[in-house]
C-alpha cells in the first residue's frame, strides 16, 4: 500500500496546476482515443452495411462514423477495380465473399439460412421453401405466382410497389432474402427519419461547439490560444469524413437492386394471406449443418417484402470508389490533426458523439429473430420431424383450419372437409413444383400427405 501512496504524493506535488493536469489528461485521452476508436468496429460496420437498403441508412452510417478503415476496405472489395483490390490483398478473393459479408443481396453463390437461432449468410445451394397461403381461396402459391395473380387486386387497393428495376419486372433474387424480411424487425420510416435528423444535428453540433469554445469562450490550450488553422482544419475534415463515409455506404447499397412489395390492405374483411418459410434439418450447406426451421408471419405480419440481388459494378461506380476513399482518408487524417489543435473539450464532444451514434445504430437493428420463433425448435436436431418437415406443416395447416372454423362465426364448409381440402391443395401445390422441377425439401414420398389428410379428418385439433 505504501508504494501506491508514494506514487500519488509524487504526482500531486509535481507542480502543475489542476487546469494543466485536466488539459493533459483530456488531450492525451480524448484527442488520441476518438480518432483511433473511429478506425475500429469491423464486425459492427459490416453488419450495418449488409442490412442497409435506403438513403436514410447511409446518412445514419455517416454521422459520427465508426469503422472508417472497414468502410474503405469494404467499398474496395465491392466496387473496386482489380488493381485496387490487389493493393489491399484481395485480388484472389473468391466470388461472392464480399457479397456475403457486406451486401444485402443473395445470389448464385450466397444464400441465407436459419442456423443456431438466427439467420446466417452462407455459401451454397440451399433447400428452403417459401410460399404464400391465401386463406380466402384456400390456395398455395409460390411468391412470384402470388404477386402475379394479385397484381390487379393490389393496384385496386392502392398498394404501391417500389422497384429499383423496371416497373413490374419479373426479376427476383436467385435465393430467398430471409434477413431483410424476417431476420430482424426493420424500424419504421418515421423512426429512421428521426434518427437521421438527430445524427445530422449531433454531428453539426460538434462544429458549433468548436466555434463557441474557440471564438466565444476563448478557452486556452496549454495556456495559449489554439492555432488559427486548427478550427478550420477540424471543420473541413469533419465534413470530408462524413461525406466520404456516406459515399462508401451509398456505393455499397447501390451495388444491389431491391424490389419492395407492400402488403395490400383490403377494404372488405377478407382474411389476409400468410407467408410460410420451411427449411429441412440435417442438410449441409457450405461447411455448416443446418437445423430444421419453420416460420410464418401469421402473428407478426411482414408489411414489406424485399427481394435483393447483386448487379454488375459499372465503370462510374469504380471511379467514385477512388473518390470516396480519397475523401474519407483525407478527412480522417485532417480531423486527427485538427482535433489536436483545438481545445480538448472538442475531442471529448466528438468521442461522446461517436459512442451515442453507435448505440443508436445498434438499437435500429436490435430486434432480431428469436430462436423461439422457430416452430420446430421444440424438437431436437434429429427428432421425429427431421426429413418430414412438409408432413408436419400439412398437419399444422389442417389443424389451424379446424381451430379457425370453430372460433369463427362466419358460415364455412364443414371443418373436416375444409381441412382435408386444405391439405389436398397443399399436396397439389407441391406436385406442381415437382413437375416444374422446382427444388423441394426432403425426400419423403408425396403419398404421406394423403395419409396425413385422411388422419386429419379424425384428429381433434391440438
Amino acid at each position: 500500500m505504501a508504494p501506491y501512496l508514494l506514487i500519488i504524493l509524487i504526482s500531486i506535488s509535481s507542480g502543475s496546476s489542476a487546469a494543466d493536469r485536466w488539459d493533459d489528461i483530456a488531450n492525451n485521452l480524448a484527442t488520441n482515443l476518438a480518432p483511433i476508436l473511429q478506425l475500429f468496429g469491423e464486425q459492427f460496420t459490416k453488419q450495418f452495411l449488409s442490412e442497409s437498403t435506403s438513403l436514410l441508412d447511409n446518412i445514419i452510417f455517416a454521422m459520427a462514423p465508426l469503422g472508417i478503415l472497414t468502410a474503405m476496405v469494404s467499398i474496395i472489395r465491392v466496387c473496386g477495380s482489380p488493381v485496387i483490390r490487389a493493393f489491399i490483398g484481395r485480388a484472389q478473393e473468391r466470388s461472392g465473399a464480399a457479397e456475403a459479408e457486406l451486401c444485402s443481396s443473395t445470389g448464385r453463390d450466397v444464400c441465407e439460412m436459419y442456423q443456431n437461432g438466427a439467420i446466417t449468410r452462407v455459401f451454397g445451394r440451399p433447400k428452403i421453401l417459401e410460399f404464400v397461403h391465401d386463406s380466402l381461396y384456400e390456395n398455395f402459391y409460390r411468391k412470384k405466382e402470388w404477386v402475379e395473380q394479385n397484381s390487379d387486386l393490389s393496384r385496386r387497393s392502392g398498394t404501391t410497389i417500389d422497384d429499383d428495376a423496371e416497373p413490374f419486372s419479373d426479376e427476383y433474387a436467385l435465393n430467398l432474402n430471409l434477413m431483410l424480411n424476417i431476420g430482424f424487425k426493420r424500424p419504421s420510416q418515421h423512426v429512421l427519419r428521426i434518427t437521421t435528423i438527430f445524427g445530422i444535428l449531433l454531428q453539426s453540433s460538434l462544429i458549433v461547439f468548436a466555434i463557441v469554445v474557440t471564438y466565444h469562450l476563448r478557452l486556452t490550450k496549454n495556456g495559449e490560444s489554439p492555432a488559427a488553422w486548427a478550427l478550420p482544419s477540424m471543420i473541413i475534415s469533419t465534413v470530408l469524413l462524413c461525406s466520404g463515409m456516406f459515399m462508401c455506404s451509398f456505393l455499397i447499397e447501390r451495388s444491389t437492386t431491391e424490389r419492395t412489395f407492400s402488403r395490400c390492405t383490403l377494404k372488405d374483411a377478407h382474411p389476409r394471406s400468410t407467408i410460410h418459410w420451411i427449411q429441412p434439418g440435417g442438410q449441409v450447406v457450405g461447411d455448416q449443418s443446418l437445423d430444421s426451421f419453420a416460420y410464418s408471419d401469421s402473428k407478426s405480419p411482414v408489411h414489406q417484402y424485399i427481394s435483393s440481388w447483386r448487379k454488375p459494378v459499372s465503370q462510374r461506380d469504380s471511379k467514385f470508389t477512388w473518390i470516396a476513399i480519397i475523401i474519407t482518408l483525407a478527412g480522417f487524417v485532417d480531423q486527427f490533426v485538427g482535433l489536436r489543435g483545438v481545445h480538448s473539450t472538442v475531442a471529448i464532444f466528438q468521442l461522446c458523439a461517436i459512442v451515442l451514434m453507435s448505440a443508436l445504430r445498434s438499437l435500429l437493428r436490435i430486434q432480431r429473430l428469436d430462436g423461439k420463433d422457430n416452430r420446430l425448435s421444440i424438437w431436437s436436431a434429429d427428432g421425429p420431424t427431421q426429413d418430414h418437415e412438409l408432413d408436419w406443416l400439412a398437419l399444422q395447416l389442417g389443424q389451424e383450419t379446424i381451430a379457425e372454423n370453430k372460433s369463427s362465426a362466419i358460415q364455412r364448409p364443414p371443418e373436416n372437409s375444409r381441412a382435408l381440402g386444405n391439405c389436398f391443395n397443399f399436396l397439389h401445390f407441391l406436385t406442381e413444383l415437382t413437375r416444374n422441377q422446382m427444388p423441394l425439401l426432403g425426400t419423403q414420398p408425396c403419398i404421406t400427405f394423403l395419409l396425413h389428410a385422411e388422419i386429419l379428418t379424425e384428429m381433434p385439433p391440438g
